[in-house]
């Protein structure tokens, strides 16, 4: 084991943790063995509520059969090659395989949909949207959710013999999700995970007993978030894919309440992403792009009439 390890600190590198696990020391728990064709036979079990998202698997295995050309995304070389021959949950695949065992027990969406079908949405779009195919992009498209949903179910799968302490939950995450698929897909994951806003509110001496207030700092707060993440070309096609999924569907959202707090906190994100893609200084390598702002732009009418009228 390299000294880096033995001593009484975390992993400094998702290089560090790679390395640990390719030395054959095991993770702690048994997530990360459920292989894609065991998911698929649990999701054919109730073909009612799954079949829309067995569809969706189907899409995205189509749209990556040359997956095997990016599987491996970084050198194959020493400890981390050996990682990479051994380890089958490395490639669009194997995160697809993965995400599904992360979030198929989680709660349905607003919209009454399995939550899995989301992420497989936000990486079939991805995927139709690049000019190129690119590995990482669509990992990390599959894996956007995972750390912000399921760190807990991440922190399992994290090796024993590493000392974690003083680690959060999420950081030791986000180190599980490098070592499996670069420090790139870590960044891009990272960097689409959302901020815990109500701590940061509190942090800042709002009481959230007042609502109003508490609420739309919160919202400055995610609108601060996604303007700063879309800044990034690797972060700002998935980003924007996963808003539209949530906030271009709120017709979809049966519950009035809920769809008018979500209006309120999507409403003034929009022109962001419109912004985003109009900035010829650095421009957003997309197809598709006209089209994508004028669904954008005729949302942010639609959106803005909707809470004028809530009034």
């Amino acid at each position: 084991m390299t000294e880096s390890l033995r001593r009484n600190s975390g992993p400094k590198t998702d290089a560090d943790v790679r390395r640990h696990i390719a030395d054959g020391l095991k993770p702690w728990g048994k997530v990360g063995v459920t292989t894609l064709d065991d998911s698929v036979a649990r999701l054919n079990a109730d073909p009612v509520k799954y079949g829309p998202t067995l569809s969706q698997i189907d899409q995205f295995r189509a749209r990556t059969r040359g997956a095997r050309e990016f599987e491996i995304m970084s050198d194959r070389k020493g400890a981390y090659g050996r990682l990479i021959r051994q380890d089958r949950l490395l490639g669009p695949y194997g995160a697809l395989a993965l995400m599904l065992e992360l979030h198929m027990d989680q709660k349905d969406r607003p919209d009454g949909t399995p939550y899995i079908s989301h992420p497989l949405d936000v990486a079939i779009r991805v995927s139709d949207h690049l000019e190129k195919p690119n590995g990482d992009l669509l990992v990390a498209a599959l894996m956007h959710d995972s750390v912000e949903d399921q760190a807990v179910k991440l922190v399992k799968m994290a090796p024993v013999g590493l000392y974690w302490g003083g680690l959060t939950d999420t950081q030791i995450a986000l180190s599980v999700v490098g070592a499996k698929y670069g420090t790139r897909v870590r960044r891009i994951v990272s960097a689409l995970s959302n901020e815990d806003t109500d701590a940061i509110a509190i942090a800042e001496g709002i009481n959230p007993k007042d609502k109003v207030a508490f609420t739309n700092r919160k919202n400055e707060l995610y609108a601060e978030h996604v303007g700063a993440a879309i800044q990034d070309p690797d972060v700002v096609l998935i980003k924007m894919f996963d808003f539209s999924a949530n906030a271009l569907r709120l017709d979809e959202v049966k519950d009035p309440e809920r769809k008018l707090k979500l209006l309120a906190k999507y409403t003034p994100v929009v022109p962001r992403f419109i912004d985003r893609l109009n900035d010829t200084s650095r421009p957003v390598k997309v197809r598709g792009r006209d089209k994508i702002l004028q669904e954008l732009s005729e949302a942010h009418e639609k959106m803005t009439a909707q809470l004028e009228e809530s009034k």
